[in-house]
């Protein structure tokens, strides 16, 4: 397996990550309300 390919892995991975903390933080927002 080459580095770019780990790497791009890791960046997926980010990119999920981030978004599922956005969800989660806005679908608390709308709860507090």
């Amino acid at each position: 397996v080459s580095q770019n390919n780990i790497d791009q892995g890791q960046a997926a991975e980010t990119k999920t990550f981030i978004r599922q903390v956005r969800a989660a933080s806005s679908w608390k927002g709308s709860e507090e309300k």
